[in-house]
Parts: structure tokens; C-alpha cells; sequence
């Protein structure tokens, strides 16, 4: 009777303990996902267009890129991933690094448009056409 009890208590605890972690995990999961900013953005110009998606969370950015040459009839496409810690190092300015690049580090300057987009522009002088991105926040 004695045993018959002891089991019967601690397969209730176990069942509240299970209860608690996946309660637990559920909030642990909506907090980062309230967290984590994403970004989409298009260029076009006349010989081609890049379409790229980033997705922050904390100080690391993972982007997606996907260029298309228009000039091309069959609409050539290269597509990649990257993911770069990220650190600021001024007003608007970040430092992005990544070992598996040809270049390790760059810098992105961004400039705020409005609450939801932004220009951003890759290296420190290179203010181009083809060297920027519009990009404007998902909700």
C-alpha cells in the first residue's frame, strides 16, 4: 500500500514537471521569435535584379540572396546563404564578419527612410547603385 502510494505521488509530479518544461519551452520559443527582426529587399537595374531576405536575431544576420540576369533568356539565377556576427562601430554603422568569405569583413552603413525601410550600403566610401539595397521590415 505504502509502495502503491509512493509510485502513484511521483507519477503525478513527473506529470506537472512535463507540464512546466513544455510550458516553459512554448514561452522560451515566442520570446525569441519576438525577438528576431526580418528584412526583405529588390533592386532593379537595367542588366540585372537582386532580390535578398535577412533575418536578425541578436547580433548575428543571416542572409539570403538571389541574383537574376535579366539579360539572359533564360533568366539566369544564383542564389546564396550567408550568415555574419555583426557588431556596431558608429551611428548606423555595423561591422560584419565572416572567415568563410573571400572578404572576411565588411561594413554596412544604414539609412533610415522611414519606421519600416531602409538604405544600406556595403563598405565604408562605396556609395553606388550597385553597392546598396532597399530594404524594408516584415511583420
Amino acid at each position: 500500500m505504502f509502495l502503491f502510494r509512493f509510485f502513484e505521488k511521483l507519477f503525478s509530479i513527473k506529470y506537472v514537471v512535463i507540464a512546466f518544461l513544455i510550458t516553459t519551452n512554448i514561452a522560451l520559443y515566442f520570446g525569441i521569435q519576438s525577438q528576431k527582426t526580418q528584412w526583405h529587399g529588390e533592386v532593379e537595374i537595367p542588366d540585372y535584379t537582386w532580390l535578398f531576405y535577412t533575418c536578425q536575431l541578436s547580433n548575428q544576420l543571416n542572409h539570403h540572396v538571389t541574383y537574376v540576369d535579366v539579360t539572359q533568356p533564360d533568366l539566369e539565377t544564383v542564389s546564396f546563404d550567408r550568415q555574419y556576427p555583426f557588431s556596431p562601430i558608429g551611428n548606423n554603422k555595423y561591422l560584419l564578419i565572416n572567415q568563410d568569405m573571400p572578404v572576411k569583413v565588411h561594413q554596412q552603413t544604414a539609412y533610415a527612410l522611414d519606421d519600416e525601410c531602409h538604405l544600406i550600403f556595403r563598405g565604408p566610401h562605396l556609395f553606388q547603385i550597385n553597392n546598396f539595397v532597399l530594404s524594408c521590415r516584415e511583420d
